[in-house]
């Protein structure tokens, strides 16, 4: 827990517009938002208040498992579980935007 701790501190302030590659986005060609968005939509692409509202205020908790063992939320001991700092929101497409309406970054520079 303590090393999860450790490597999550970092990651888990980076903004969600981010399009640096990282433990989610291994590759930079899209946003780390982008990403989870995709993952969202993937399991909600049949839900009827998805597809007209997408999903908003999402809380990302971070966890881990060793060995086959069952996942168990990384925690820094006093204050509890470990989340990213901004929270998560996607549209209907599967794409992250902010639920406050401020700029953010849609699309990643393309690799050359």
């Amino acid at each position: 827990n303590a090393r999860c701790y450790t490597t999550l501190t970092k990651f888990k302030s980076e903004p969600l517009d981010s399009c640096d590659k990282n433990l989610v986005n291994t590759k930079s060609g899209e946003t780390v938002g982008d990403y989870l968005c995709g993952q969202v939509r993937r399991w909600l692409k049949n839900d009827d208040d998805f597809k007209a509202n997408g999903k908003d205020n999402i809380k990302i908790p971070f966890y881990y498992s060793q060995c086959g063992e069952d996942w168990t939320p990384v925690t820094d001991g006093p204050t509890g579980a470990l989340y990213t700092d901004e929270e998560l929101c996607c549209s209907p497409d599967g794409l992250f935007r902010r639920s406050d309406g401020s700029d953010y970054t849609k699309e990643c520079p393309e690799k050359k």
